[in-house]
């Protein structure tokens, strides 16, 4: 299995991560029922998938499915020549279609990065330390399926959502935007009380024209907030000016001081890098 894993996604897997990364085996999946849930038809088998490889936080796992059809052509659900087809839902639950990595990794990177406020770096090498051969940019971009998946939800229950909006007398709005290098901006709208996601978009520069029209569709959708927490970016702090001007709008601290810290010692910390970098070339 390690020989297919290499040839499988050789650029991101290093020897070190491979020869460490545990293997699970063959697990095959089938429907768990025997009959048709419609006519009560004895189920037939009809293919066997290939073998998907899944890559889980506790280890490779080679997965394959066994399907089942209904022969009863008086079956409201035989379509002409078509059989329904059943499948396995818990084969289908353990990734994306195409996705070489597991549910479990998706909701594990977007659970600490949305949940626990964890940095993209720090979710990355924590999953280095588990042994999970994954890069950089594919944990971002696990961390946005993770978050079109919430906001995929949210949508479903908009009314909800603004019931408990107006419960609360209002909403905080915090506004974000998390990149890793080479891809574009995912531009985060959430509410602050609830940790609920509002709206999601990708683009490529924090441009005011970008941004105004996901903030004008949560203002559409759940009214101007109380107050709104955003990054210094220019073009986050415009385009909020323009969609909402009424609510007061302030700085992210943690922001804030990142930002002072490289102002005051910026070049105090570039000296000190480059006085370690010589030394260690001693």
């Amino acid at each position: 299995m390690k020989m297919f894993l290499k040839r499988y996604n050789p650029y991101i897997l290093m020897q070190q991560q491979l020869e460490s990364y545990p293997e699970l085996g063959f697990k095959e999946y089938s429907a768990n029922f025997e009959y048709c849930p419609f006519c009560q038809t004895k189920l037939v088998m009809e293919y066997h998938s290939r073998v998907r490889y899944v890559k889980t936080l506790d280890g490779l796992l080679g997965a394959k499915q066994i399907t089942y059809s209904c022969p009863n052509n008086q079956c409201k659900y035989y379509f002409g020549a078509k059989r329904k087809i059943f499948q396995s839902q818990e084969f289908n639950q353990l990734s994306l279609p195409n996705c070489e990595y597991g549910l479990d990794v998706t909701l594990y990177i977007g659970y600490n990065m949305h949940i626990k406020h964890q940095s993209l770096d720090t979710v990355y090498q924590d999953l280095l330390f588990r042994k999970l051969p994954i890069d950089r940019s594919t944990v971002y971009r696990q961390y946005e399926k993770y978050l079109i998946f919430m906001q995929a939800l949210n949508e479903e229950s908009i009314q909800e959502l603004k019931d408990k909006i107006k419960k609360n007398n209002g909403y905080v709005l915090s506004i974000d935007a998390v990149h890793a290098p080479g891809s574009p901006l995912l531009f985060v709208c959430r509410e602050v009380l609830s940790g609920i996601v509002l709206k999601t978009v990708l683009v490529e520069t924090e441009n005011e024209n970008l941004l105004i029209p996901s903030l004008e569709w949560v203002k559409e959708s759940f009214g101007e907030p109380i107050a709104i927490v955003s990054d210094m970016g220019h073009g986050m702090s415009s385009s909020i000016s323009t969609v909402f001007p009424k609510s007061k709008h302030q700085y992210c601290h943690f922001h804030f001081l990142k930002n002072l810290g490289k102002d005051l010692l910026g070049p105090n910390y570039e000296e000190l890098r480059q006085l370690a970098k010589n030394e260690k070339k001693k």
